[in-house]
């Protein structure tokens, strides 16, 4: 079995609480000479990432994973997940994100599977979105990326979640 591991997505929906929120990280309009559309981080000052908005057809997608050889995608959000966001935008971008990804995988569920995104700023507010997205929604886990929105992954104040995590 073939199992790609590091398969991302940008829901509509997800994108459009981003864009909503005006917060943090913005999605800056596209660039007017290449088309393409950028993640900037306000507090950097700086693009984080560029926004890929091809994939988001689960037929089309699991077609296009045929043709490689494929068997199963573990489907996350790219940077900027809902740890680049305040305690409250970051509650209700992650909501937006962990319903549009367990939607997106229902759709093939042998094909797909989805790692959550948590608004880590609050360890309370994420164990909560954890349960939601786990037991509730289906998805598998958690995908995070090296720090949490600067914070290293060891830090204590994430020890809790990382406890119910392993409880889970």
């Amino acid at each position: 079995m073939i199992v790609d591991f590091q398969a991302h997505i940008f829901p509509e929906s997800y994108v459009g609480a981003v864009r909503r929120i005006d917060g943090n990280v913005i999605f800056e309009p596209p660039d007017p000479y290449s088309g393409m559309t950028y993640v900037y981080d306000r507090r950097l000052g700086q693009r984080i990432n560029t926004a890929t908005f091809e994939g988001r057809n689960p037929d089309k997608r699991v077609q296009h994973m045929d043709e490689l050889g494929i068997d199963v995608q573990v489907l996350s959000i790219p940077p900027p997940g809902a740890d680049r966001f305040e305690e409250h935008d970051a509650i209700t971008i992650a909501c937006a994100a962990n319903d549009a990804l367990a939607a997106f995988c229902r759709t093939h569920p042998n094909r797909f599977v989805g790692l959550a995104t948590l608004p880590s700023a609050s360890t309370t507010a994420s164990i909560e979105e954890l349960n939601r997205a786990i037991i509730d929604l289906g998805l598998r886990g958690f995908g995070c990326f090296s720090n949490l929105n600067g914070r290293p992954l060891d830090s204590e104040e994430l020890l809790p979640l990382w406890e119910h995590i392993a409880e889970l």
